[in-house]
This record gives C-alpha cells, sequence and structure tokens, in this order.
C-alpha cells in the first residue's frame, strides 16, 4: 500500500476515533462531590452489594429529585429499649382487658378530659 494512503487513513480513522469519543464524553459531565473518605468508602460498597455503581445509584438520584422536585431521606429506625418495654406492657394490659374503646373520637376527648379533670381535682 502507498505510504500517503496509509497516512491517509490513519488520519481518517484517528478523526473518526475522536468524533466517537466527543459525542460520548458530551453525554455525560462531571460533578465533583466532597465528601469524607469513610462515607465514599461505605457508599461505594454498599452499591456494589446491591449490583450498582455509586455513579448509577447518584444518577438515579438526581433524576428524581428532577422528577419529583423534593428530596426525601428515610432511613429505617430501630425502636428504642423504652418503646419495645412499652409496647410489651400494653400488649399484656390489652390481654388482660385493662383498655378502654371508642367508636366515636368525641367520647375519646371526653374521657381524656375527663381524667385530666379528675387529676387535677388529686
Amino acid at each position: 500500500m502507498d505510504k500517503k494512503l496509509d497516512k491517509s487513513i490513519y488520519i481518517v480513522y484517528t478523526l473518526y476515533i475522536l468524533s466517537i469519543n466527543f459525542v460520548y464524553t458530551m453525554k455525560s459531565a462531571m460533578i465533583t462531590l466532597k465528601i469524607d473518605p469513610k462515607t465514599k468508602k461505605e457508599a461505594k460498597q454498599v452499591a456494589e452489594d446491591l449490583g450498582f455503581s455509586l455513579s448509577s445509584l447518584l444518577n438515579g438520584f438526581l433524576k428524581d429529585l428532577i422528577y419529583k422536585r423534593e428530596v426525601s431521606f428515610s432511613r429505617r429506625e430501630e425502636p428504642s429499649d423504652y418503646l419495645i418495654e412499652a409496647i410489651r406492657e400494653a400488649e399484656e394490659e390489652r390481654k388482660k382487658g385493662n383498655y378502654y374503646s371508642f367508636e366515636d373520637p368525641q367520647k375519646a376527648i371526653d374521657f381524656l378530659d375527663d381524667l385530666i379533670d379528675e387529676d387535677e381535682k388529686k
């Protein structure tokens, strides 16, 4: 083959590759976040455990933000020992029949008002 033809093919091929890279890189933008290293490491691990990249999860979050126009963070909370004990006691009292039930919300409010009045008299 002719050296001039080889050089022309090389130039066309190089320009083609550069144009593909240019179009591809134009489809994404870089965002720089300041985040502590521990959070990044843990988030990356969780993302990988779920089968995602951290980048794809952040993209999903941003798309959700745009779509919903709101931010919501949820966290699965564990009940405190105090709350667990209070629930257990309430369940025991209910089994014993030590509870009040009202069909009308106003009757419940009146009942509570009466309890408060009795307590204030003491």
